[in-house]
């Protein structure tokens, strides 16, 4: 990984991470990448260990986050906030360079040779899972520590690491990972991410899973559906546990919140990330300003109440 030594000598975090992309992947035997996004994936298999007795899954509501309204939430965060910030190292000290930050950066950070044989060589679902945890949660985590300067021993750096917390809902031949923030004795467990290979989840399957809807009649307590059975996931992990959580395929990211009680939960849209590809060509998606990496950054930093009177969500659940 490489940096362009005389723009880093001043880069602020604001402008790391409106130009940050998710790097393209691929199977070291295929020539096609992985994050080319399909329709439509197979049919989540029926899982035993996810049948519950009639009326033991509350969450009966979906409702859709008024886009406008969370973009402009993300961008005050990132003008009044991240705009402050400058990339540091472990001793609070500007630098030019900051190995954790480790998401291509257009014109900032640049993948050498050894980075793109190694994301093109994703031959399995574990080093796709690492591919989430160090290189894009391990850069939004090492973001906002920057921005809120803790040092890297304190506990409350250790507070922003993601570790594996996909015990909390198993299944066999489960298509999805659970990461989340280990929090604080007092704020445990407060931030989740749900991730679904791109291969296992499409761009009509992830619509689908984010628009309005009801559940009635024991209809998460038996799922039927890929979209029953992941919203059954999401409410067996966050009830009596946390509010705040993200769902990815790794192209697309949705932002989510479960009310105090349980039952409704408010959602955006899905949005696009930016990808890099291994030619240097890049696909940037943007909505209204913002991109995905910057939301991502928000969302979690909201989560654990930066920005906001802690223990309050976004207005609409309470």
């Amino acid at each position: 990984m490489s940096q362009d030594r005389e723009i880093s000598k001043s880069l602020s975090m604001r402008k790391y991470l409106s130009k940050a992309f998710l790097p393209a992947l691929k199977r070291s035997t295929s020539k096609h990448l992985l994050t080319n996004q399909i329709k439509r994936a197979a049919a989540w298999p029926q899982y035993a260990e996810m049948q519950k007795r009639p009326g033991m899954r509350i969450l009966n509501e979906i409702l859709r986050t008024d886009t406008v309204q969370f973009v402009t939430l993300v961008w005050n965060y990132l003008e009044n906030t991240v705009a402050k910030a400058y990339i540091l190292n472990e001793n609070m000290v500007i630098e030019e360079e900051s190995p954790h930050l480790r998401l291509p950066s257009k014109d900032v950070i640049l993948y050498d040779d050894d980075d793109i044989k190694f994301f093109s060589s994703i031959d399995n679902e574990e080093i796709l899972l690492k591919v989430m945890q160090n290189y894009i949660l391990g850069t939004v985590s090492e973001a906002l520590r920057i921005i809120n300067k803790h040092p890297s021993s304190s506990a409350a750096a250790a507070a922003l690491q993601f570790h594996d917390y996909s015990r909390l809902c198993r299944a066999h031949r489960a298509r999805w990972d659970i990461l989340a923030l280990p929090g604080t004795k007092t704020h445990p467990l407060p931030f989740f991410v749900f991730f679904i290979p791109p291969w296992e989840f499409g761009t009509e399957d992830f619509t689908e899973f984010t628009e309005v809807q009801r559940f009635q009649n024991g209809d998460l307590d038996a799922p039927t559906t890929t979209v029953q059975k992941l919203w059954a996931v999401i409410h067996d992990t966050c009830r009596h546990r946390g509010r705040f959580f993200v769902v990815s395929n790794y192209t697309r990211w949705a932002f989510g919140e479960i009310s105090p009680d349980d039952r409704k939960i408010l959602i955006t849209a899905p949005f696009e990330a930016p990808i890099l590809h291994f030619d240097g060509t890049y696909k940037a998606t943007q909505a209204l300003g913002c991109n995905a990496v910057e939301m991502l950054v928000f969302w979690m930093a909201w989560a654990l109440g930066h920005g906001r009177a802690t223990g309050t969500g976004t207005g609409t659940q309470e």
